[in-house]
């Protein structure tokens, strides 16, 4: 993990916040918006919220004014992820042909 963490670091600037089950890969900006780029948990906490304690993490550390995120569409099961992101309170903000983005104002 930490060497996936220092290539997000000095290729993207982004950091990560990560745990034995799991990570979430963000990037903070100055005008207090948070960017999630990607949240991975192991399949046996997947039920458990275990992305709801990861995303509370980064937001506890980082207090964004907003938070955005996206569903890809070409991944495996992108309804799924859509279904956890938007009970957590995202709304959608933007479309393309490939990707749904989310907002949650905090």
């Amino acid at each position: 993990m930490e060497l996936y963490a220092n290539y997000c670091k000095e290729m993207y600037g982004r950091d990560i916040v990560s745990d034995e089950h799991g990570f979430i890969v963000y990037k903070a900006y100055e005008d207090k918006s948070l960017y999630i780029h990607a949240i991975y948990v192991n399949e046996d906490k997947r039920q458990d919220g275990h992305a709801y304690k990861l995303e509370k993490a980064v937001i506890d550390k980082e207090n964004p004014s907003s938070v955005f995120c996206y569903v890809d569409l070409t991944t495996n099961n992108p309804d799924l992820s859509l279904s956890v992101i938007l009970a957590a309170g995202y709304k959608g903000f933007n479309t393309t042909s490939e990707s749904i983005m989310l907002k949650k104002e905090m």
